[in-house]
């Protein structure tokens, strides 16, 4: 019992931390004005008659001694309690303030992303047009850990973040584009899939570059593949090899294939040539499909001292003269050549077919006369 008390009494005094040292001041102060009364000779009166106390009035000394240290105590249990709860209603409670954006850019800030505080109840929010969730929690969790995190459709799932709660705390988490979903939702209309683009073998003026290792213009829109000029020469144009696959569960009906060009620019330096230019030697056509490329712009639409590309939206197309009837999970292989593309163009476009359950379009590549090292 006594053990049970005396634990009890040690978290109390760990709990109120101003308890024990008004305590000790208290009992200081006492012993002080004890010594200086008991010096005065304050106590000889007591000391010499205490022998001749009775029972009954030894019993009422013992009651007021001990009535007094009990008030002591209860005086101090009370401010230390008072004192406590003051502490306690100027702190209040503690934000955490969160803020959403784009993986690599952290001025590009995600709205409406589900933000989940996991604490023992936890919290979800939304952030706000700015990115932004903030979340108020109790003083009790101050410096303690909990897991943060944050989704939105289209963007890939993250690991949780660990942190721990402080007053004013600031997180930042960064979401990353799920690029494979968005690009397959947005390039495939139909079951027909463009499962292979390669520079045709025959073609030794062009190949596919790597990605370039920085996105510098013109390779600041980024494509999943990068054709470029492996040869400075003229005349020579880009041609593919393509493999198509019927991905239904049904015979389809080819009926066209072309491309579709979302977006160009003209860069007149970086070529890497000089002297008089060598003439390409024109390709044989075998079972291979020409589309002319539009000319709806010249190097006069761009300014040279500037990195300026044009929303184009062209759509370019040839009509297969013979129908090419697909039964389901059937490939079929053409090549495909870009004429007059012109020195120094770049163009971001997708390879596009039309069959009799709709139109397909492949995944987004870059064409241009200039070769991704070089940047």
């Amino acid at each position: 019992m006594f053990e049970k008390l005396f634990i009890r009494l040690t978290e109390f005094a760990q709990r109120f931390k101003g308890f024990s040292a008004l305590a000790a001041l208290v009992v200081l102060v006492m012993t002080i004005l004890f010594s200086w009364a008991f010096s005065q000779g304050s106590f000889d009166l007591v000391l010499q008659n205490f022998g001749r106390l009775d029972r009954q009035q030894f019993f009422w000394l013992a009651i007021v001694a001990l009535g007094i240290l009990f008030l002591s105590f209860l005086v101090l249990m009370i401010l230390a309690y008072k004192s406590t709860t003051l502490t306690r209603k100027k702190k209040g409670s503690s934000v955490v303030y969160v803020l959403v954006h784009e993986a690599g850019d952290p001025t590009a800030l995600i709205a409406d992303a589900e933000v989940i505080l996991a604490l023992p109840e936890p919290v979800r929010k939304r952030t706000s047009e700015d990115g932004a969730a903030n979340f108020t929690v109790s003083e009790e969790y101050v410096g303690r850990k909990f897991t943060l995190n944050a989704k939105k459709s289209g963007y890939k799932d993250r690991r949780p973040l660990e942190i721990a709660v402080r007053h004013g705390a600031q997180v930042f988490i960064a979401l990353e584009r799920d690029a494979t979903e968005s690009e397959k939702s947005e390039t495939r209309d139909t079951p027909f899939d463009f499962k292979n683009i390669t520079i045709d073998h025959r073609n030794r003026y062009w190949l596919e570059a790597e990605k370039p290792a920085k996105n510098w213009f013109p390779f600041d829109k980024v494509c999943e593949q990068y054709f470029a000029v492996a040869e400075a020469v003229e005349g020579a144009d880009p041609s593919f090899d393509v493999t198509v696959m019927n991905m239904a569960g049904e015979p389809v009906l080819l009926t066209a294939i072309g491309i579709e060009i979302s977006s160009v620019t003209w860069v007149p330096y970086g070529l890497g040539r000089a002297g008089d230019i060598p003439k390409a030697e024109r390709l044989a056509k075998g079972e291979a499909y020409e589309i002319q490329m539009p000319q709806k712009w010249g190097p006069d639409a761009f300014d040279p001292d500037e990195d300026v590309w044009i929303d184009v939206n062209t759509l370019a197309t040839v009509q297969l003269p013979d129908p090419i009837y697909m039964q389901s999970k059937a490939p079929f292989r053409y090549t495909l050549t870009l004429r007059d593309l012109g020195e120094g163009y770049h163009v971001i476009l997708r390879l596009w077919a039309r069959t009799s359950c709709g139109e397909a379009r492949s995944h987004q590549i870059a064409v241009g006369y200039h070769f991704t090292a070089w940047f």
